[in-house]
C-alpha cells in the first residue's frame, strides 16, 4: 500500500489528506496494535532513512490534548486520522529543519531547553497534585462549621417579579409632556384593561415584547425609584402610581414575590466541601512548593542584577533598586 507523503509548500495551508484513503481499515489497526507498530513510513529529508509514526507516537499526542479534543481524537474516525496525519507531518518538517541545520542555531537550542524545562516543572507539579488528591482529609465538619459561623452568606434574597410599562423621557421637560399619556394608561390599567397587551402597544422598553415582563430581581439591580416602587407592591396584581426615574415615566404590575429564604446546609454542603477541598489544596501544594524555592536559601548578585535590568530596558539606575549591605555595628 502506498502513502503519500508530499508537504504543503505553505505550512500555513491545510496540507492535503496523507492517508485519507486509508480511513475504513486504520482506525481499528490503530487501536488493536501493538505500541511500537508503524503506522506511517516516509522518507526523512534529513538522512534519507525514514520519518515513520508509531502507535505509541499517536497515543502520546492524544494524551497531550486537551479536553473536549481527546475525546473526538479517540471517538472520531476522521479526527484521529487527521491526528496520525499532524503528526507525520511535524516530524518531517522536523527532519527538514535538522537536515538545515536549525537545531544547532543557540536560538533554537534555548527555546528546546526552556520547552524540556517547562515540560518537567509542569510534570512535577501535576504528580505533586495527584497525590495530594488522596490526601484530601474528611472536610463534612469543617463544613458544618464554616455554614453555622456565616449564615447570612446562604440566604436567598427576596426577589420580586413585575411587568412594567416605560414612556422614554429622559429630561424633565419630556417627563412632564409624556405625564399625561402615563394617567391615561394608569387609568385604563386601574378599569381592568390587559396589562401585557398595553405594554405591548405603549411601553418603550425592550421587554415590551414580552409583555412588559422583566426576570425576577432582588434589591440593588434596578434604579432607586424603578426598585423602591416595585418593592412596596404586596400582592400579585397590585399596580404602582406612576414612577419616575433617569429613563422616564414607569407603570409598575407585581407578578410574584419570593421572600427571602435560608438555603439549608444540605443544599450548600457540596459547594462549600468543594470549595475547602480546594484551599487545602491550593495551601499544601503551595507549601510543598515554597519548600523546593525557598527565597530565603536563594542569593542575589545584586549589582548584576541591576546592571542587567538597566540594559535590558534601558531604564536609569533606581537609588534605592540595588540593597545596601548594612554596615558592621560594634558591640
Amino acid at each position: 500500500m502506498t502513502v503519500g507523503t508530499s508537504l504543503a509548500a505553505d505550512p500555513r495551508r491545510r496540507p492535503l489528506p496523507l492517508i485519507a484513503g486509508l480511513g475504513c481499515c486504520l482506525l481499528p489497526f490503530a487501536i488493536t496494535a501493538a505500541a511500537d507498530a508503524v503506522l506511517i513510513r516516509g522518507p526523512d529529508p534529513g538522512t534519507g532513512a525514514a520519518v515513520i509514526v508509531t502507535s505509541a507516537d499517536v497515543r502520546a499526542e492524544i494524551t497531550a490534548a486537551p479536553e473536549p479534543l481527546r475525546t473526538r481524537m479517540t471517538t472520531d474516525r476522521a479526527m484521529l486520522i487527521e491526528t496520525i496525519n499532524n503528526v507525520y507531518r511535524r516530524k518531517a518538517l522536523v527532519g527538514a529543519a535538522k537536515a538545515g541545520g536549525l537545531d544547532q542555531l543557540p536560538a533554537v537550542q534555548a527555546q528546546i531547553e526552556r520547552a524540556r524545562d517547562q515540560t518537567l516543572a509542569i510534570a512535577l507539579l501535576d504528580s505533586h497534585q495527584q497525590a495530594l488528591m488522596t490526601q484530601i482529609p474528611d472536610m463534612l465538619a469543617r463544613a458544618q462549621e464554616v455554614y453555622q459561623a456565616q449564615p447570612d452568606r446562604y440566604l436567598i434574597p427576596e426577589q420580586v417579579q413585575v411587568r412594567h410599562i416605560l414612556l422614554r423621557a429622559g429630561t424633565d421637560e419630556k417627563r412632564a409632556a409624556r405625564r399625561a399619556e402615563a394617567e391615561a394608561l394608569l387609568q385604563r390599567l386601574r378599569e381592568g384593561a390587559d396589562f401585557a397587551t398595553l405594554a405591548k402597544q405603549s411601553s418603550d422598553d425592550r421587554s415590551a415584547v414580552e409583555g412588559g415582563a422583566l426576570p425576577p430581581f432582588k434589591r440593588g439591580q434596578m434604579v432607586p425609584p424603578f426598585e423602591a416602587a416595585a418593592f412596596a407592591l404586596k400582592q400579585p396584581g397590585d399596580l404602582s402610581p406612576i414612577v419616575t426615574s433617569e429613563f422616564g415615566l414607569h407603570l409598575i404590575r407585581l407578578e410574584s414575590i419570593q421572600p427571602e429564604q435560608q438555603r439549608t446546609f444540605d443544599q450548600v454542603k457540596d459547594a462549600i466541601i468543594a470549595k475547602l477541598q480546594s484551599d487545602w489544596l491550593a495551601d499544601a501544594q503551595e507549601t510543598w512548593r515554597l519548600g523546593i524555592v525557598d527565597p530565603s536559601k536563594s542569593q542575589v548578585d545584586h549589582p548584576a542584577l541591576e546592571s542587567f535590568l538597566v540594559d535590558t530596558t534601558g531604564g536609569q539606575p533606581s537609588p534605592d533598586a540595588t540593597p545596601r549591605q548594612d554596615a558592621h555595628k560594634g558591640p
